[in-house]
């Protein structure tokens, strides 16, 4: 087991800093990424530089949460400017191809959130989730819950909504498995 430690945008910028710092001090022991997340409209990523910035420098993998409620633009911020090596939900993604080559290209992970993704309002119907499209690219993208006790869902149900919705293969479903893995 892996721990990701998180950092919450709606923190004072102090907080989110130790909880960086707190991951680095860690990461021989267990912890193996940083993470921001919370509220995207209103938090853009650039003010959260020192924070990620120390966990890259300090070797870390940077998980951010962007695309979900906002346009490409805070993928742009989380990849380029803040060093991420996994975006959070995403699905803004879908909506820069030159972006989309370069997560691709750069094998950035994706952590795709169906249901979550509902709630908020970022897709209205699964149908509508660029989560088939994102695997037709081979986008490492995998399937998340993002916040359990907030979507009463499993990953068992994820996967399963999914496959269902999208008519997935086995060998699909596979490849979704191990990209989490990756």
């Amino acid at each position: 087991v892996g721990h990701i430690l998180c950092g919450l945008k709606h923190d004072p910028m102090e907080k989110i800093f130790s909880i960086a710092q707190l991951a680095s001090d860690f990461k021989d022991q267990g912890v193996v990424a940083f993470d921001l997340a919370g509220p995207e409209v209103g938090f853009p990523i650039i003010n959260y530089l020192r924070a990620t910035q120390h966990a890259h420098d300090n070797l870390l993998n940077l998980t951010i949460h962007a695309g979900e409620n906002s346009g490409p633009d805070m993928i742009y911020q989380a990849v380029i400017n803040a060093h991420a090596t996994r975006i959070g939900h995403g699905t803004a993604l879908i909506q820069d191809k030159k972006l989309l080559d370069y997560v691709v290209n750069n094998r950035i992970a994706i952590e795709s959130c169906p249901t979550s993704n509902i709630h908020t309002g970022s897709v209205k119907e699964l149908s509508l989730h660029p989560l088939k499209k994102f695997l037709d690219q081979d986008v490492l993208v995998c399937i998340n819950t993002d916040n359990r006790l907030v979507s009463q869902t499993t990953m068992t149900e994820e996967l399963y909504l999914v496959s269902k919705t999208f008519n997935l293969s086995l060998e699909e479903l596979k490849k979704l498995i191990e990209n989490g893995f990756k």
